[in-house]
């Protein structure tokens, strides 16, 4: 794991402490510039350009960080359900860091985001799509790849029909089930939850890494897991008639989303299917050199259309 993102603004000396201005400044939204603890760093061969926190619109704190090409075609990465932006790890290091400027955050009730206590506060499908809005005004990010995996996909599906298809370049759903409610349920003790962790894989986690994911999800509060299992939307002829180009991926063993919400996915949203064959819930962590080689060709190409 890398060192930086495990304390992400906890810094431990692990960064340079330093204002960075209102990246936005010609932004509407009431959420532009509000985000405070930014850091710059540098991680091998490319630049942590920041760390921070947002206050999303209703006051719930969403941290953040951002790294890779700062010239890139722009990509954010957006977690699924008891993780964290922990999960992308292996993101952070190679082809979609060299060529892309990505983004990831933590979603309310989880990570080191702000954690409210009411399940009013989770089961708005408008406030995950406010969060986001927030994030993409805060880090200055315009017409960017939503990178959805699982809840996360949910997440990047309902921006897009809240705000427009003409807010985004392009979606990356990685094993999300969108158009239909979410199979999920909130875990009932640390055995379930732990269950759930090791599931979300083909290969079994290192021990480090299967305790820090595990820590990750036990941290999420009841409310929390409820409120984001539980939100579902019917949007009806929405994603039909939706032209926004879509990359669905998908491992061909994953036991938690069935592999046909992919096919049904691609097919109804005319985007390209890949499936990874040997890959369970996380094709980004098991196979992470192809995931970011797909989803940096993806990102650069639906940037320049």
């Amino acid at each position: 794991m890398t060192p930086w993102l495990e304390d992400c603004c906890g810094c431990k000396g692990l960064h340079r402490e330093g204002t960075i201005a209102n990246a936005d400044a010609g932004c509407q939204s009431p959420c532009a510039g509000r985000y405070a603890g930014a850091h710059e760093d540098r991680v091998g061969s490319f630049v942590v350009l920041r760390t921070g926190r947002v206050s999303s619109i209703d006051g719930t704190e969403i941290a953040f960080c951002e790294w890779g090409n700062a010239k890139g075609a722009p990509v954010v990465l957006i977690h699924g359900w008891l993780f964290s932006r922990q999960a992308f790890a292996r993101q952070m290091q190679g082809e979609l860091a060299e060529r892309c400027r990505v983004v990831a955050y933590d979603l309310r009730g989880h990570g080191e985001s702000g954690k409210p206590e009411g399940l009013s506060d989770y089961s708005d499908g408008r406030v995950w799509a406010a969060d986001l809005e927030c994030v993409l005004a805060a880090a200055g990010t315009e017409r960017p790849v939503l990178a959805g995996w699982s809840l996360g996909g949910r997440v990047a599906a309902h921006y897009v029909f809240v705000n427009g298809p003409e807010r985004v370049a392009g979606l990356n759903l990685v094993a999300a089930r969108i158009l239909q409610p979410a199979n999920i349920a909130p875990g009932q003790s640390i055995e379930a939850t732990a269950r759930f962790v090791r599931n979300c894989t083909n290969s079994p986690f290192s021990e480090e890494d299967g305790e820090l994911f595990l820590g990750t999800a036990m941290a999420v509060p009841p409310v929390a897991q409820q409120g984001a299992s539980a939100w579902h939307i019917d949007y009806g002829s929405f994603f039909d008639e939706l032209e926004l180009p879509t990359l669905v991926t998908h491992g061909a063993n994953d036991p938690l989303t069935l592999p046909l919400a992919a096919e049904n996915i691609a097919r109804r949203l005319r985007g390209t299917l890949s499936i990874y064959p040997d890959c369970g819930h996380m094709p980004f962590w098991e196979e992470p050199a192809r995931f970011n080689h797909e989803l940096a060709e993806f990102a650069e190409q639906t940037y320049r259309r």
